[in-house]
């Protein structure tokens, strides 16, 4: 049933110039299910969204596919890959692991200890800082820490635990990285205490929401420049949110191209 309603809401979504080619929805809703791409084009899409809500907070949430580089269906179509695929896409990557690294432009990763070390951070010109494991019983930096010297700071108070729950903090994050890149002299250090999980997980995040990334592409173009390893738990959150993206990015433009 859900899916038939899915198929009528696409039905109704077409131009009426071809709508009228057929004489019954019924005689129209038949042909589309017989037509694998046409399925895949739009209300397979909507029908996994039924079942899955996006997030609907965001509704000008950027994304593109990226199918010529990622991971490709029987049909062509862009998958996310399962948590092992993208373990073994993490453990081929030959990053590094300094105390911080330049992994996209202006964007840094990085541990505790280049956290802390003030200097390193002005001689990196760093206007930005993302503590990813803020709190007391964390890498209790804060904004105190860093009133001497210009930075703008911005604390997420995450667990390194597969069961802690990062989602919520992607959006917010996410914004955080892109207003500190929104000055052409802008660089944001995100952190957590390696700088292996949590801040990985969120520059990932980032990379998917607003730099129209597949996660495997966000991971490829981090780990080729550090080594990163999210926990299982946010490596999952990670892939939802890319089929969700994948999803909304999918329906969006199947609705346009039907509306023109």
């Amino acid at each position: 049933m859900k899916s038939r309603w899915c198929l009528e809401l696409y039905v109704d979504l077409l131009p009426e110039t071809v709508k009228e080619q057929s004489k019954e929805k019924q005689t129209f809703i038949t042909f589309l299910t017989t037509s694998r791409r046409a399925l895949w084009s739009g209300f397979h899409c909507y029908d996994q969204c039924c079942s899955q809500p996006a997030e609907v907070e965001h509704p000008d949430m950027p994304r593109g596919l990226s199918c010529l580089s990622s991971p490709e269906g029987a049909d062509g179509r862009y998958e996310t890959p399962p948590a092992s695929e993208l373990h073994r896409l993490m453990w081929t990557k030959k990053g590094t692991s300094n105390h911080l690294d330049e992994v996209q432009p202006r964007i840094y990763i990085g541990d505790m200890y280049a956290a802390k070390d003030k200097r390193t951070l002005q001689a990196h010109h760093i206007t930005h800082v993302l503590n990813a494991a803020d709190g007391k019983f964390n890498v209790n930096t804060g904004p105190s820490y860093y009133r001497d010297t210009k930075i703008t700071y911005h604390g997420v108070e995450a667990f390194d635990m597969p069961s802690f729950n990062l989602s919520p903090f992607f959006y917010p994050a996410a914004n955080f990285i892109k207003n500190a890149l929104s000055s052409p002299t802008g660089k944001v250090f995100v952190h957590c205490a390696m700088g292996l999980s949590r801040s990985s997980t969120l520059v990932l995040a980032y990379l998917m929401i607003h730099e129209n990334m597949t996660l495997v592409d966000a991971m490829k173009a981090v780990s080729a420049n550090r080594n990163i390893s999210p926990n299982e738990g946010f490596l999952e959150q990670l892939r939802e949110l890319d089929k969700k993206l994948h999803c909304q990015g999918s329906s969006r433009s199947w609705s346009a191209n039907g509306r023109t």
